[in-house]
């Protein structure tokens, strides 16, 4: 072993993984009744790592396309490729999982006491300026306003029967209208 550099060491030590890896998308392949041709099989399988290194490093504030390219001994361009032939791009997977994370942890009743800034940059977000304007952008409110409703809904839910839940305020505005709707319909059917 003393033959090999560090770098050797780290690429003979992840093949064992690709194998393996190769092999579940061989099987997977054939569950589908699809041919598995060696190439798509190996595609398969790095896209299988990658999405697994990304999903791990989510956190990281320095995953880029780069870093994630590096990390799998593939050029910047393969891998744009692949997650173009996936109908998407490296960056905005990323930062879609990333906005569901903290809207996940926003909604969370066990980290209200995590600052918004805090989940964000759990996430990876350092800037939270940035943060908001992108979550604005995918959900339509801003992180305060999303935790907000949430937590209003949640009293709500939560009330006990006794006190009398305001069904109404939680139902969505179009069951609401099919209510109005309905009773208007009934106001005006001939003959009563």
């Amino acid at each position: 072993m003393d033959e090999f550099s560090p770098s050797d060491i780290a690429r003979l030590s992840a093949l064992p993984l690709d194998v393996l890896t190769v092999a579940l998308g061989n099987a997977l392949a054939a569950e589908r009744a699809v041919p598995a041709h060696p190439v798509h099989a190996r595609r398969g399988a790095l896209m299988a790592q990658i999405y697994a290194f990304m999903r791990k490093n989510l956190g990281d504030p320095h995953l880029t396309p780069g870093v994630i390219a590096e990390a799998h001994y593939i050029s910047l361009r393969y891998l744009h490729k692949l997650f173009q032939q996936e109908g998407q791009t490296v960056a905005g997977w990323v930062r879609e999982r990333r906005l569901e994370l903290c809207r996940r942890d926003l909604a969370d009743p066990g980290l209200t006491a995590l600052s918004i800034s805090a989940i964000a940059c759990r996430w990876g977000y350092r800037n939270p300026a940035h943060f908001s304007q992108a979550f604005r952008s995918a959900y339509g409110l801003s992180p305060r306003q999303f935790r907000r409703q949430h937590a209003t809904l949640r009293r709500l839910r939560d009330r006990p029967v006794s006190e009398g839940r305001p069904e109404a305020a939680v139902r969505p505005a179009w069951a609401r209208a099919l209510d109005d709707t309905a009773s208007l319909a009934v106001r005006f059917v001939p003959g009563t």
